[in-house]
């Protein structure tokens, strides 16, 4: 199944990816995701939400999914895993998002 979330912003500087979701109490309404390309472990520190954490292949392949991530903890991807990709927890079970699955990010 190819799964489509739409307004994702993609961590491609590094202020995206040092800051993230940090200090963050509610998802962001300006997108829907977050997208770490080239990027194969996550951390939660600092962040008051528990994103759904999807570890992707080159091909945007889900590999590995982390439900509802735990805050204070380090993430990382299985072998193969090309980039993550963070979005509202529970998100993922609402839409039936399962490994294997492809995801299309729409660039925010």
């Amino acid at each position: 199944m190819t799964v489509e979330i739409p307004k994702t912003l993609y961590a491609e500087t590094f202020f995206h990816r040092l800051i993230g979701l940090m200090g963050k109490t509610r998802w962001p309404q300006a997108y829907n995701g977050l997208l770490f390309p080239h990027c194969v472990s996550v951390h939660t520190f600092f962040t008051f939400l528990n994103p759904d954490i999807l570890f992707l292949d080159h091909n945007q392949k889900i590999l590995k999914i982390v439900p509802s991530a735990k805050a204070w903890r380090v993430f990382g991807g299985p072998s193969g895993s090309s980039h993550s990709l963070e979005i509202p927890s529970g998100l993922s079970k609402r839409l039936g998002i399962k490994v294997g699955d492809v995801i299309q990010c729409e660039r925010f």
